[in-house]
Formats: C-alpha cells, sequence, structure tokens
C-alpha cells in the first residue's frame, strides 16, 4: 500500500431518527453511540481522515469531542427519510474537494449503529479492496439468520413463497438450515469504496463487490429499542468480547522458552500428587490434591524471570490510577500491621521503591531489600532511609539472625521461585515476639479465584507463581515457629472496590459460564476476599 494513500472514513449520522430519538448520540455504557465508531476508525493504522456527515449540530459537537472532523453540516433537503446515501456521499465529497481541495482515494463507510466493529476488521476490509484491483468495492456481510427460502408474502390471505417455488428445492421451507445453500446478509458495519463509483457509476458499491464475512458480534446493528437494550445487555454481560483476544494484555509466550524450571513437590506438606488447576497458553497452573496449594509449574526459571523484571518500576509508573490506588492501599496495609507493632527495626522483603517503608514512618528503623536495581536506586535518590536499601536475594543478605521486630513481604512472597526457604530465613531474622507480616498477596481460597481461574484478576503465570491461602501459609509458617496471629480480606475499604459494578460483572460472568459462553468471559474484576494481609509472631 501506497503509505501517501489518502483513506477517508466518512461517517454518515443523521439527526431525525424515528425509532430511536437522538439514536447516534445516545448513552450507551457511559459514551455516545456515535463514539464507538469514531474509536474504531481512530484506531486504524490505514485512515487517515474522518468527516462524520450531519444535520444536527449536536451531533456534529459531540463527533469533535471524540476527535473526528464535522466540518460542514448536511443541507436539510439531503438529510430526510427518504433521502438516499449516495446523496449524502455526493454532498460531503464535493464540500472537501471545493473548501479542502481534497480527494481521498479510498472511501471508507463506517456506520455508527455498528459499537462492536473492530478496527482489526475495518484494516482488513482496506487490505482486502487494495489487494483486488478489480473489484469495485467490499462490503461486509454476516450469515442470515433466517433463510429466503423460509419467507413468505401474503397476497389476497394467503402465504406465497418470496422465492418462486419453481426456483428452489421441492418443500424447501420445511428442510433444516443445514441442508440449504449458506446465505449471507449485509450488516450495515463496513464498505470500502472506491470513489469513482460514485462519480462515474453513479453508485456507492459498484459493480464488482467483494464479500468481508463478520460474525453476529461484530454485526450488531442498532436501528431501534429492542437492538439497543441487546447492545447494552452484550457490554454488561461482557458477550461482545472477542474470545481470541488475550486475557492478560500481555505477550507472554515470549517467556515459554524459560518454562524449564520443574517443581513437582508441593512446599507446604510435600506430597506430589497433583492435578491441573488452570492453563494458560504454555503455563499450567497445578493443585496439590492433598493441601490444596497451587504453584504454576513449569516455572518461568530466574532468567527468565529477571527479563520479564526489568524496570518493573518503570512499569508501575506507567500506570498513573494504579499508582494512586496503590499509595492509598498502602495506609490500609499499614494501619493494619500497626495495630500489633508502632516501633522497631523493620525490613521489607521486596520493598520496590520503598513506598510501604515510607509509610510506616520514623518511628521505624527502616531496611528494604530489592532485587530490581532502577527501585533500589528510586529508594536511595528519595527517601531519607534509603541507604539502606540493598539491591540483594534474601537469602545473601548481610543481617544477623534475631536482628529485625517486623519483617514485611508485601506483595512479593508469590513471586519467588522459593517462597518456603524464604519463610525458614525470615523466622531465623526475627526476634522472638517479632512479627511477620504478608500483605497483599492474592488468596486463591477466594470464590473469584475458583470461579475464573485462569481468568482470575490475580492469575499471572509469571509474576505469580505460588498462590497461597490462610490454611497454606499458616502450614508453612507453622514449620518454622510462626504463629498466625490474624487476617483480613481486604476489598470494600479498599480503593479497587466498586461494589456495585463489581457485582454486576461477576453475575454477568455467571450467566456466561451457565450459558456455555465462558469463552466471552474477560478477566475478573476487584471483588470479596480476592486479596489476603495476614500477621505471624515467633514464637
Amino acid at each position: 500500500m501506497n503509505k501517501d494513500m489518502k483513506i477517508l472514513c466518512l461517517i454518515l449520522a443523521r439527526g431525525g431518527s424515528k425509532r430511536i430519538p437522538g439514536k447516534n448520540i445516545k448513552i450507551l455504557a457511559g459514551k455516545p453511540l456515535i463514539a464507538y465508531t469514531i474509536e474504531c476508525a481512530k484506531r486504524s493504522k490505514y485512515i487517515n481522515r474522518i468527516i462524520v456527515s450531519t444535520d444536527d449540530e449536536k451531533i456534529a459537537e459531540i463527533a469533535r469531542a471524540y476527535g473526528a472532523e464535522a466540518p460542514f453540516l448536511r443541507p436539510a433537503e439531503i438529510s430526510k427519510d427518504h433521502s438516499t446515501e449516495l446523496e449524502a456521499f455526493k454532498h460531503a465529497l464535493s464540500w472537501l474537494k471545493n473548501n479542502d481541495d481534497y480527494e481521498p482515494d479510498l472511501i471508507v463507510k463506517l456506520f455508527s449503529t455498528s459499537p462492536f466493529r473492530k478496527t482489526e476488521s475495518v484494516d482488513k476490509a482496506i487490505e482486502l479492496l487494495l489487494s483486488n484491483p478489480e473489484a469495485d468495492s467490499v462490503r461486509s456481510v454476516t450469515l442470515c439468520s433466517e433463510h429466503p427460502y423460509k419467507m413468505w408474502t401474503i397476497e389476497k390471505n394467503l402465504l406465497k413463497s418470496l422465492i418462486p417455488l419453481e426456483q428452489k428445492p421441492k418443500d424447501a421451507h420445511t428442510l433444516s438450515y443445514q441442508i440449504l445453500p449458506t446465505v449471507y446478509i449485509q450488516n450495515a458495519a463496513i464498505d470500502v469504496i472506491k470513489p469513482k463509483n460514485i462519480w462515474e457509476k453513479d453508485s456507492i458499491t459498484g459493480d464488482v463487490i467483494l464479500p468481508f464475512e463478520m460474525d453476529e458480534y461484530e454485526s450488531v446493528d442498532i436501528n431501534n429499542p429492542i437492538d439497543f437494550f441487546l447492545a447494552e445487555s452484550m457490554i454488561e454481560l461482557n458477550f461482545a468480547r472477542d474470545p481470541n483476544e488475550p486475557i492478560i494484555p500481555e505477550d507472554l509466550e515470549f517467556y515459554a522458552k524459560y518454562l524449564d524450571l520443574n517443581v513437582n513437590q508441593c512446599i507446604v506438606c510435600e506430597s506430589n500428587q497433583t492435578s491441573v488447576w488452570a492453563t494458560y497458553g504454555s503455563f499450567t497452573a497445578v493443585k496439590c490434591n492433598k493441601c490444596n496449594m497451587i504453584w504454576i509449574n513449569p516455572m518461568v526459571n530466574k532468567e527468565g524471570t529477571a527479563k520479564y523484571y526489568q524496570d518493573y518500576i518503570g512499569m508501575r509508573f506507567e500506570d498513573v490510577e494504579r499508582t494512586e490506588q496503590r499509595k492509598k492501599q498502602y495506609i490500609i496495609d499499614r494501619d493494619y500491621i500497626m495495630e500489633y507493632i508502632t516501633s522497631g527495626k523493620v525490613l521489607d522483603v521486596g520493598c520496590s521503591g520503598g513506598f510501604f517503608l515510607q509509610e510506616l514512618g520514623e518511628a521505624f528503623d527502616r531496611y528494604g531489600i530489592e532485587i530490581d536495581k532502577n527501585a533500589v536506586e528510586y529508594a536511595r535518590k528519595n527517601y531519607s532511609f534509603g541507604q539502606n536499601v540493598i539491591n540483594i536475594d534474601l537469602m545473601e543478605a548481610p543481617f544477623s539472625n534475631e536482628t529485625f521486630d517486623l519483617i514485611i513481604m508485601r506483595g512479593t512472597i508469590e513471586h519467588l521461585h522459593a517462597p518456603n526457604v524464604a519463610v525458614k530465613k525470615v523466622a531465623q531474622l526475627l526476634k522472638k515476639g517479632g512479627f511477620f507480616y504478608i500483605a497483599a498477596t492474592p488468596n486463591v481460597a477466594s470464590f473469584s479465584a475458583e470461579f475464573y481461574r485462569e481468568r482470575w484478576n490475580q492469575f499471572h503465570p509469571i509474576r505469580h507463581l505460588y498462590y497461597f491461602s490462610v490454611a497454606t501459609l499458616q502450614k508453612l509458617c507453622k514449620k518454622h515457629d510462626l504463629k498466625l496471629l490474624s487476617y483480613r480480606l481486604p476489598y470494600m475499604e479498599t480503593p479497587y472496590a466498586s461494589v456495585e459494578n463489581n457485582i454486576i460483572r461477576v453475575y454477568s460472568d455467571i450467566k456466561l459460564k451457565k450459558m456455555g459462553m465462558a469463552e466471552k468471559i474477560p478477566r475478573s474484576p476487584p471483588f470479596w476476599e480476592n486479596m489476603l494481609n495476614i500477621v505471624f509472631i515467633k514464637e
């Protein structure tokens, strides 16, 4: 494709909708209907101009707000119920030529009534026309749900076959759909057009039309209140989710070559009897049949995880919203442990940039260990205790036994390749009567973990290698004279909770699973009991 090609997206959006007043800007799941189409066009790698042709100033204003151009208002005389698309096309192209000296090489017609159309489909339709120079256009179609062989008209109170009986198989109206010829219907989602059709053939599509097949979800076309209700329901129930989209938006398969660390014995009860708990691409999570401990097996080795975690602190800061939420969660987690201890010598294992240590305050003599060099550098530059943060593995930490009053693993223990060995080391470093605080670790005994499995928002086969519960952590720590004091499962008080929305999401996902459509379920939302904070004391 010539990179200088002028590819225009033209969106026709008349203001005078009768069946759904204000249809094009009616709010669908939080944004105007037309916004879905504009955003789809903006993501295209080929479309380089987006024009909305409308007779309504309010539609034009909203179109501009979402990143499209609306440089003119379509005249009223070609914006009536019986006006044609061809008239609107000719007006738009003439205006652009006369006012902008702009003539597109290709036109992509997108209707605002198809909110689930994917940009990938738009780009493929463009590529299809460009690779077939003999064609005049590409039109999107979907399988016809009602076969024309089973359609009738009524004349003089009698049924008359829409297609003459002599032109179709005998008793075709009684045959199953599997026997009948496959039939498609245009779905009003995508047309890719050569401009010469309009001027030379007085036609939008021309004569040689290539089909571009789309599935039923992308083909939803909103024309009446029932369609709108169904679209809302599809969003609520995640029906429109593409099952081929990755649940975890990362290329985890790149790290599959490092999957050579086999852990065939449970770190809690030492059983080697396991069953598959979840799979995700090349990754498998197994469950101990004896104590219900869950872990990834085989695991990405240390070389692979080191590669993954390069500039992990940079990844954390990229998500500004999540960074702010995390700061609020630090306060909640801090206040819990301070019910037991308010001063003393503390070690934060896997302290990242020292953020949680900072929240503990100056009453503590604060130390941290972290394997990310960039995170250690951040702590040293930004905090008074920064020189006490060192880039080292826990097993090599230069501390004497019985040194600390409090040892913290916040969002850490699940990342370790050998958490059993780490817990033993923690017990050695703690003073008698000292506290071991595990915070922000996924709780695999939660409803979400069991229901969603690989779709659970805490399931990540590289970041989270082990998945604990209160029971498995208690058994693991008891081996090293660490006694369970208390635990909490924070949700309602956290900045991640959106109670009503989360309940609706989970309810919708349960319905999808019952309908046999589990592949449509996306990554789970925050929910009750997802996360675990737990405190132990060294006896």
